[in-house]
């Protein structure tokens, strides 16, 4: 019997596109989530939370792409309902 993954859950976190350089425990904790059972009875939706450089850019630049995060979580909200 096939288990229909109606429940969604979101994830926000470390899910970056190109994972060259970027590692740490936000990364280790996203990919341990994606790779658990979570992934057999839910749908998963993530939303990427990387920082994009080290040291940080500044706050204007990071404010930024806070709203483009947060224009896409409402984006996800409206399509998921």
């Amino acid at each position: 019997m096939e288990v229909v993954k109606s429940q969604k859950i979101l994830i926000v976190g470390a899910f970056p596109k190109h994972s060259g350089k970027i590692f740490g425990g936000q990364l280790t904790s996203s990919q341990i989530l994606l790779n658990s059972s979570l992934n057999k009875d839910f749908n998963i939706l993530t939303l990427d939370s990387t920082q994009k450089s080290n040291p940080p850019p500044h706050f204007s630049i990071r404010l930024l792409f806070a709203a483009h995060r947060f224009v896409k979580w409402i984006i996800m909200q409206l399509i998921s309902s």
